[in-house]
């Protein structure tokens, strides 16, 4: 995952610990599954307004695989420590159409493990063709400044079930 770390004046992000704690960057205690989460710490402070990570494939991924029509993952953040702010999610694909899509709250704040599900249909990208994949915090148009840490697990494609 690239972040913003590194003297980027408009992506707050860092993924993951300065100081690896038992030999990972990647949080240990905090997980929805497995061994590991993602922490994403964002500091959206003027004049930065966002904070992302991207995660890019070479080559194109096909999401669509074994019948996937769904990305899914889990997402917690600190209600007591983070500034509430827009949580949203863009994937591009080889073609170079791009689809951003918003989580309906204000989720970093959630001190719970949430699972944002979003079918492959309120993309409108080839699923088949994925380049990329952003993780945000923040909005570009209407900032909200804060920061915090929000914990990203268990991103995988999945199929809805059959009614």
């Amino acid at each position: 995952w690239k972040d913003g770390y590194g003297g980027m004046t408009s992506n707050g992000s860092i993924v993951g610990y300065d100081s690896p704690a038992g030999g990972t960057f990647c949080e240990t205690s905090i997980v929805h599954g497995g061994r590991q989460s993602m922490p994403l710490r964002y500091r959206n402070i003027a004049p930065i307004s966002y904070s992302e990570v991207e995660r890019t494939w070479i080559p194109p991924q096909n999401w669509t695989l074994y019948g996937a029509d769904v990305l899914s993952l889990y997402f917690r953040g600190d209600p007591n420590a983070n500034t509430p702010d827009t949580l949203y999610l863009t994937v591009k694909d080889f073609g170079g159409h791009a689809a951003t899509v918003k989580h309906p709250e204000a989720a970093v704040a959630a001190g719970e493990w949430q699972q944002w599900t979003i079918p492959f249909s309120d993309l409108g990208v080839n699923a088949a063709q994925i380049q990329s994949m952003l993780i945000g915090i923040g909005d570009r148009t209407n900032p909200k400044y804060g920061s915090g840490t929000l914990f990203v697990d268990d991103i995988q494609l999945i199929r809805r079930p059959k009614p």
